[in-house]
């Protein structure tokens, strides 16, 4: 159990230093969020508790570690070309092809990835057969697993506990910076979908129908056309600083501007989030009643007539 958790520590620090790239930023997480750091360390510890039911408990512990390292370096890769933390729906949706060779890495990396893993691959196997087995105690392990479920499953949740509100926020760039990765991709992996409303059933949709369907006010036979365009495609290059035109660049849409409703929102992100605030616009609907890290796009609306 000390071994677990003194790795679980180990691990975490490395991870959280791959993530934010510097020791000051390291030690600010740490003195700002210690209840945030304690929960990933129990998290972690609680992974690598799996290894006490097996007889190559050493063997285990390291393969779970090396999961959990291999997603850290990962996280760091993916940020290198977005702004948006790696989490559990990036491997939902993942398309493994020589497209993504093209776009996300280059042939060289791919190489070192490959030969990195094989040689991860040879050094398990190598570890597996010298790794000295011992006896499993089943209820040692156990005990020490209902523990920290019960220490994951609680501490998150206690009133204010030293600032950590991590079920305020479902967006996983403001769950990783302040509650850290193992824990925003631990919540990834089990928060996904929308829940389904309580008072949801085939009546209550009959009855609103009903109401719908029974208004005498007719739909209007003038109906808008409505063009989305997001800002990859297009933006108003007059609010460009220290930039002077000629004449207006961009002339319909600023009589478009002027002759219909028209101003500013605030996005919550940009990058990786730009997909979810488009769906947010056209649908109404918020994002933060989906899962973790999840882009309905990808999800939901991809099977769903």
């Amino acid at each position: 159990m000390l071994g677990c958790l003194l790795g679980a520590l180990g691990l975490d620090l490395l991870i959280e230093l791959l993530y934010r790239q510097s020791l000051s930023g390291l030690w600010a997480y740490l003195s700002a969020r210690p209840v945030a750091f304690l929960v990933n360390v129990l998290i972690l510890t609680l992974c690598l508790s799996l290894s006490l039911f097996a007889k190559r408990k050493w063997f285990w512990a390291v393969l779970i570690g090396a999961v959990w390292a291999g997603l850290g370096i990962a996280n760091v890769y993916v940020l290198s070309y977005r702004v948006s933390p790696l989490s559990a729906i990036d491997f939902a949706i993942l398309q493994l092809d020589w497209s993504f060779i093209g776009i996300y890495m280059s042939v060289p990396a791919f190489v070192l990835v490959v030969a990195a893993a094989v040689l991860l691959v040879i050094g398990l196997v190598l570890l597996y057969r010298r790794s000295p087995k011992s006896p499993v105690q089943p209820r040692r392990g156990l005990l020490t697993l209902c523990i920290l479920l019960l220490s994951v499953a609680v501490l998150p949740e206690l009133p204010l506990a030293a600032g950590f509100a991590g079920n305020a926020y479902s967006d996983v760039i403001t769950l990783t910076e302040r509650y850290g990765f193992v824990y925003t991709f631990s919540r990834s992996l089990i928060d996904f979908g929308i829940d389904r409303p309580e008072d949801y059933s085939a009546r209550r949709i009959h009855a609103i129908a009903e109401d719908v369907l029974s208004t005498e006010t007719k739909a209007p036979e003038d109906v808008p056309n409505i063009i989305f365009l997001q800002l990859e495609s297009f933006f108003d290059v007059n609010h460009l600083e220290d930039v002077v035109f000629s004449e207006d660049p961009v002339p319909y849409f600023r009589t478009l501007k002027e002759n219909g409703p028209s101003g500013f929102f605030t996005a919550p992100s940009v990058g990786a989030g730009t997909a979810n605030t488009e769906f947010e616009v056209m649908t109404q609907m918020n994002v933060h009643d989906f899962g973790t890290g999840e882009y309905p796009y990808k999800t939901i609306l991809s099977h769903t007539i």
